[in-house]
């Protein structure tokens, strides 16, 4: 008896987490799968196999389009939590969406965090997207945000990213209502990602213009 204990494969903490999720969104239990996604998003950080992984940001990407909105965004989340590139592929659609209904617009938001917490290639265009032209105050707002996490990025991605943010910034500066809401967090995406604390899209520019002609313009500080 004691032998066929130990010899009884017992089920690694990704796996339980797994099985238990399957269950809860087939119910669905909302609570429950909310609870077991925020676990998905940190066990795969440290799963016990590379398969293992494969599985758990598949199951969070399942859950990614759950027709319950509060899943279908704690899975955004959960995907923002694993920093895995391949993440990317479930978050982009919520950001490419157009126009949003109502209740669509919490899951489009945590899609957006999300994207700012994967800083990858392919969110970038769509962030930008949102930030200029989003119908949703609170959508590009968050947009411009995830946008300025880009300064953890790799050197070449945070200038290209500072580039788009620049553009953004002075074409919003030009639609007057529109600006009096977007200034505070596309000047704060600005001096998240050039670490400089400038107020005008004016001084930004001229100090960008300069410091993008260095060789690492982010320690560039005028004489």
């Amino acid at each position: 008896m004691l032998g066929a204990v130990f010899a009884e494969r017992l089920e690694t903490p990704g796996e339980e987490v797994e099985r238990e999720l399957r269950a809860a969104l087939a119910e669905p239990d909302a609570a429950a799968a909310r609870a077991l996604l925020v676990e998905v998003g940190e066990l795969y950080r440290f799963p016990a196999s590379a398969a293992e992984a494969q599985r758990l940001l598949k199951i969070a990407g399942d859950a990614a389009r759950h027709e319950d909105p509060n899943i279908a965004a704690a899975a955004l989340r959960a995907l923002g939590t694993t920093g895995a590139r391949a993440a990317a592929a479930h978050v982009e659609p919520w950001l490419r969406l157009g126009k949003p209904k109502p209740e669509q617009l919490p899951i489009v938001v945590a899609a957006i965090q999300a994207a700012g917490r994967l800083r990858v290639q392919p969110v970038i265009d769509p962030l930008v997207k949102l930030a200029r032209s989003s119908a949703d105050g609170t959508s590009a707002e968050q947009a411009f945000l995830a946008l300025g996490s880009f300064f953890a990025a790799p050197k070449a991605l945070r200038v290209q990213v500072t580039n788009k943010v620049l553009e953004a910034c002075q074409a919003t500066s030009r639609r007057r209502a529109r600006w009096r809401r977007q200034r505070a967090p596309a000047l704060r995406a600005l001096q998240m990602l050039t670490g400089r604390r400038l107020n005008s899209v004016e001084l930004f520019a001229a100090w960008w213009k300069a410091a993008k002609t260095q060789k690492d313009p982010f320690t560039y500080r005028p004489s």
